[in-house]
């Protein structure tokens, strides 16, 4: 009789002492408001728009979404583990063999892949059918129409002609345009451009066969450029000029097949000039070189007269002149201006 009431006084003991401890913690009270907030919020970032949310300008632009092909659950193969090679050993050939090595067969590794969603951009990668999936036969009959495809809060347009994307088109969920691309043959090809929510350009640029190749521009939510850019074959080559948001010049640089030139300014007197520079003649070409340069000089050089009054500024890349050369008279006014490209008057 004694052991159960010993146990009993025993719980109501540890029982007290885990109450006593639950009460001296300090408590935070759930406040409810913040998180029905927090849920709206996340709610308001992460929505999976219907596709009777989006705003449409007219009923018959509505009914168009409607009535064309879905491709939004439209799936593509990814690789979900590689197996390790595996080592085929060949049985021992006798006693001696113990002190060689014994051959050694790589197997073939295997690939396994699982289907997930396709994202917008995976679409035009290959040819499709009706249903949005994949042709694997040249001579089959591809898909010629319009097809749509939707992402959280975004909605997107194909221009599809014999089953390859030609054009794709992005809204935001007020109706305000996103994206604009084209492609051929599966790859990004010709002009494309971006917005901002608020209708203003973000940028501006030129694909040619999956690669950027010509002028890129970039600009601010309020308007202003943000950078200016050339390709060429995917790769920067010549300036680019970085703005910043009141539109006042924040850097240049430049770079030449892809490869980054080091662009400098130089200011100082015509006699200073003679002094910092040289020219190095190179298979024929005169190249301007610093003198303590080791590479052709790239940037911007400024003559300046006693006075500190600039009366020459030339722009050069890899050490030809390429930009603007203009001269100043003395009251600080332009009266000659020419333009260079690669060491050659641009008319």
């Amino acid at each position: 009789m004694k052991c159960p009431l010993l146990f009993a006084l025993m719980a109501m003991v540890v029982i007290n002492a885990i109450a006593q401890e639950e009460d001296n913690v300090p408590s935070r009270p759930i406040i409810l408001d913040e998180v029905e907030a927090s849920i709206q919020t996340r709610k308001s970032l992460v929505r999976y728009y219907q596709w009777t949310d989006f705003k449409y300008s007219t009923e018959e632009e509505a009914k168009f979404w409607n009535d064309i092909p879905d491709w939004s659950r439209v799936t593509k193969g990814v690789p979900v583990a590689n197996r390790a090679p595996v080592v085929k050993e060949e049985p021992s050939g006798g006693f001696f063999s113990i002190f060689k090595r014994r051959p050694q067969e790589q197997m073939p590794v295997q690939v396994q892949t699982r289907q997930v969603k396709a994202g917008a951009f995976d679409i035009p990668l290959v040819r499709r059918d009706l249903n949005g999936t994949m042709l694997l036969e040249d001579n089959s009959t591809g898909y010629t129409g319009f097809a749509k495809y939707k992402f959280f809060a975004f909605r997107t347009l194909y221009e599809v002609k014999n089953g390859w994307v030609e054009r794709m088109k992005t809204w935001y969920p007020d109706g305000q345009q996103k994206e604009d691309y084209n492609f051929r043959n599966g790859n990004k090809h010709g002009p494309y451009q971006h917005w901002y929510e608020n209708g203003q350009l973000e940028k501006f640029g030129n694909n040619r066969d999956g690669e950027p190749d010509g002028p890129f521009s970039m600009w601010y939510t309020n308007g202003q450029k943000w950078i200016e850019q050339t390709y060429l074959n995917g790769k920067r080559n010549g300036y680019s000029v970085f703005y910043n948001q009141d539109g006042t010049e924040r850097k240049r640089t430049a770079h030449d097949k892809g490869k980054f030139i080091l662009l400098e300014n130089w200011s100082g007197t015509k006699a200073d000039a003679e002094e910092a520079f040289k020219l190095v003649n190179r298979e024929g070409i005169e190249l301007m070189f610093l003198r303590y340069g080791l590479f052709p000089y790239s940037g911007v050089r400024t003559i300046t007269n006693e006075d500190g009054h600039i009366s020459l500024k030339v722009s050069f890349l890899y050490g030809l002149m390429h930009g603007d050369e203009i001269s100043y008279d003395s009251n600080g006014g332009i009266f000659k201006k020419q333009t260079f490209s690669f060491g050659k008057v641009v008319d």
